[in-house]
């Protein structure tokens, strides 16, 4: 028996058999110890850069790596959805190819929003669309050939479903970006803590096992005011969703600066040094950088843009814009 001391005082223990398992570790763990000259590799890989993902275009301290899970989380209607969609369509134009799987909104309402930022303006009417009909034509067929996918559903969702889905667009779409919207439409009820904890961990496998990069568009806690500050303690649900995730950014909108332009006492010099939108990167496992990028919001386009000048960004190939846009 052995001897453990618990409050001050002695308990007895059972002596541990390990004989009865050996055999069954020794099996499973075969092909995972491994030596350091193992991993020469990868680690080349770290040292030259090659392990860096895909910058992020907002910044590029800011990546997307293989087998990570980034969370972008906001209170309600700060434009989570709307930056994502921007995300997959700079993912598209670098030869990502992604799969959008929203379940707060139909398929072609999300193309709609995304072709409005490639275009930097919104078709409107019988008479606008059939003045741009061939340039939406192009545009889609461009989203299609680059690898972009949907899941046409809308509406709650299991959690086993979501997971498959993403399998089989990772091995028969080689799909390398799956985008996850949202957290709470996936896994029901705030409280369910144990499924929010075990959907999020099977988000992080999947990521490992296939490569893939997957992006989870996440709810924070509802505070006095939406203008209170956020941090990564602000997701809600269980608090290990924030630990077992790679990436963590946060989306929150200047709302004094938007209350001023709505009563015409927003400046021309506040315009160009007030940010519109902060993206907080308040955890990047894997990169040596943390911090804040102030962006710029183009309504007409509803981009997201990197200057106060809002120049809009590249989405897709200029010949694919409408002539004049």
């Amino acid at each position: 028996m052995e001897s453990n001391y618990l409050g001050g005082q002695a308990v007895e223990m059972p002596d541990r058999d390990y004989r009865q398992s050996y055999e069954l570790w020794q099996a499973q763990t075969r092909g995972m110890l491994k030596r350091p000259d193992f991993f020469l590799d990868p680690l080349f890989s770290i040292l030259e850069g090659r392990f860096s993902g895909v910058p992020c275009a907002f910044d590029k301290r800011l990546a997307y790596r293989q087998g990570e899970v980034t969370i972008w989380a906001g209170p309600n209607g700060q434009g989570k959805s709307l930056l994502t969609g921007q995300v997959a369509q700079e993912l598209l134009l670098r030869g990502e190819r992604c799969l959008i799987m929203s379940f707060e909104m139909l398929p072609s309402r999300t193309l709609e929003r995304m072709m409005r930022q490639a275009f930097g303006f919104k078709i409107v009417g019988p008479e606008s669309f059939r003045k741009y009909k061939t340039n939406v034509v192009k545009w889609v067929n461009y989203v299609r050939d680059k690898g972009l996918i949907f899941a046409n559903h809308k509406g709650a969702i299991s959690p086993d479903l979501v997971l498959g889905m993403a399998l089989v667009a990772v091995n028969e779409y080689h799909v390398k970006h799956v985008f996850v919207d949202n957290l709470m439409k996936v896994v029901a009820g705030e409280d369910n803590l144990n499924g929010q904890k075990d959907f999020v961990n099977n988000l992080c496998s999947l990521a490992a096992d296939t490569g893939c990069h997957v992006h989870l568009i996440h709810h924070t806690r509802k505070g006095n005011s939406d203008r209170d500050a956020i941090d990564k303690n602000s997701l809600r649900g269980s608090s290990s969703i924030a630990d077992q995730v790679d990436n963590i950014v946060l989306i929150q909108r200047n709302l004094d600066k938007e209350k001023k332009a709505g009563d015409n006492n927003l400046t021309e010099e506040e315009d160009l040094t007030q940010m519109d939108v902060l993206l907080n990167v308040v955890k990047q496992r894997n990169g040596d950088w943390t911090g804040g990028i102030p962006l710029w919001f183009d309504r007409a386009s509803t981009a997201y843009c990197q200057t106060s000048q809002r120049i809009l960004p590249d989405l897709c190939p200029r010949e694919l814009i409408p002539e004049g846009a």
